[in-house]
């Protein structure tokens, strides 16, 4: 072998040592990848993960003393999974409110000032109420928001938020369920950047529909022409079906999607679900279906309609013990899904993260067989602006104290070089230097830039007409990143 071809052979295995395999625990966070937090001594649950524009890395939940009282907890991390001692105490923020196991935040915004909207439930053990409130970017509450940094919303005194959206302007979107006896009703609440109601939403800022007796909401979503859509199960003619409800960016019921906004579909959701929306509009759902007591995945059109060329009439059967309970779909930016839950069983949870092909087929090069596992109940899951994937939880309650447990999985954002918008192709790759993007998909001219493996630019352009031209020829062999569209692509040079 020449010294050309073991350059190239170099070259061609670099990538992987660059980059590992995604799924497996990233050991530059923390230590091999975990980081748990203690706040009393006591109960820790994590339930929601969000990064901030700086990367620094915020957790929410609940934290109870040895008295049983409960707080809303957050703690902050910087990139590499430390404490962030520069908010709140040694990283740690918790508020006192009721003292109630109802007590938490499940959802987490940040606004453009690096002040942190943290939302969930507040309640007197058995009346939970909408909870947001705002803190500065050291941890303590905004004293500008609404009454000292908090605002309680009260439906019918028996209300589940689920989460929360910040809109273009800065108003808030709350969601979730409420209960007035035996009726369940979705319920969307919208607030002024001040924490006041916003009185041209729905009903006086509130609005609610609903949902009939056992009803839930999955999740909240704002779609990209302002409308808001909800997954939910509701209960018909005895049946529990997993519905979509659409509104539009007012509040009200948005009457050309489905049955006066409603659609209800063919899965029987008897317990947690969730979804998310493709690029194309096309919706993702992850849910255990109660008619054979298994985890679906399906996908739906636009208009709620079932997507027949998805698996199998629209489904595929999740491969997993019997017990495994989907919580959260995401999408990548190549479409792969990812779903999250746990397999539940006695010991309670066990984290479980599968990640599946744009057609629904496994994706075996994720972890091990397209799955990883890994011993702590998990809540939510989100991307990193690199791609990585972090997942929150708390460990188990049989090895001592349960606690805030964020772990962190490698998850290349690159997309695979002979692929390019879905619809393009980069060759040849490897190269002498010369590159062609062959890119009819785009309308328009699309700046790219090309940087080496230490991120320094070497060449910035544009993408225009059926295809592209890239001269690296005057550059050394090696291997480089193009970045275009918010994909980032891999070049070989010979």
């Amino acid at each position: 072998m020449n010294k050309k071809q073991i350059l190239l052979s170099i070259l061609i295995l670099l990538p992987l040592l660059l980059f590992p395999q995604d799924g497996v625990l990233d050991n530059s966070f923390h230590e091999n990848g975990i980081v748990t937090t203690d706040f009393y001594n006591h109960r820790d649950l994590g339930m929601a993960v969000a990064q901030q524009n700086d990367g620094k890395i915020v957790a929410s939940g609940s934290a109870d003393d040895s008295d049983n009282n409960t707080y809303h907890a957050l703690v902050r991390y910087e990139i590499d999974g430390a404490l962030d001692t520069s908010f709140g105490e040694e990283g740690k923020v918790t508020t006192y409110l009721q003292g109630s196991y109802l007590d938490r935040y499940n959802s987490i915004l940040f606004q453009g000032d690096n002040k942190i909207i943290a939302s969930g439930s507040v309640g007197d053990y058995a009346h939970p109420n909408f909870l947001i409130t705002r803190y500065l970017p050291n941890g303590d509450l905004d004293a500008s928001f609404w009454e000292n940094g908090v605002v309680v919303t009260t439906i019918y005194g028996d209300d589940d938020m689920i989460s929360t959206k910040l809109l273009d302007d800065g108003k808030i979107i709350a969601g979730g369920f409420s209960k007035n006896g035996d009726d369940y009703f979705v319920t969307l609440v919208r607030y002024l950047t001040n924490g006041d109601l916003d009185q041209s939403f729905g009903n006086n800022g509130i609005k609610t529909t609903y949902l009939g007796e056992g009803g839930r909401v999955f999740k909240i979503t704002i779609l990209n022409n302002g409308k808001i859509l909800i997954g939910a199960k509701k209960r018909n003619n005895n049946l529990i079906n997993f519905v979509f409800l659409r509104y539009s960016s007012n509040g009200l019921l948005d009457t050309s999607f489905g049955d006066n906004g409603i659609v209800t579909t063919n899965l029987l959701g008897d317990s947690y679900g969730s979804f998310s929306v493709r690029s194309n509009g096309k919706i993702v759902v992850s849910i255990r279906e109660n008619q054979f007591n298994e985890p679906i995945l399906a996908q739906f059109h636009p208009d709620g309609s079932p997507d027949l060329s998805f698996g199998e009439n629209g489904e595929i059967t999740i491969n997993s013990t019997p017990y495994f309970i989907p919580l959260n779909v995401l999408i990548q930016e190549d479409e792969k899904i990812l779903v999250q839950g746990n397999i539940y069983g006695f010991e309670g949870g066990e984290f479980r993260l599968q990640r599946f092909n744009s057609n629904g087929s496994s994706d075996s090069s994720f972890g091990n067989n397209g799955v990883v596992m890994l011993g702590f109940e998990s809540s939510d899951i989100l991307f990193q602006t690199d791609g990585k994937i972090l997942a929150v939880g708390n460990t188990l309650w049989f090895n001592g104290y349960v606690d805030f447990t964020v772990v962190r999985y490698h998850n290349s954002i690159l997309s695979n070089p002979e692929q390019f918008l879905n619809r393009a192709k980069i060759y040849p790759n490897p190269s002498n230097g010369i590159f062609n993007i062959n890119h009819d998909g785009i309308t328009s001219e699309t700046p790219y830039q090309i940087t080496d493996i230490t991120g320094k630019v070497i060449q910035t352009g544009k993408l225009s007409g059926e295809q592209t031209e890239v001269n690296l020829s005057t550059v050394q062999s090696g291997m480089y990143l193009l970045t275009a569209s918010g994909s980032t692509f891999r070049l070989i040079k010979k």
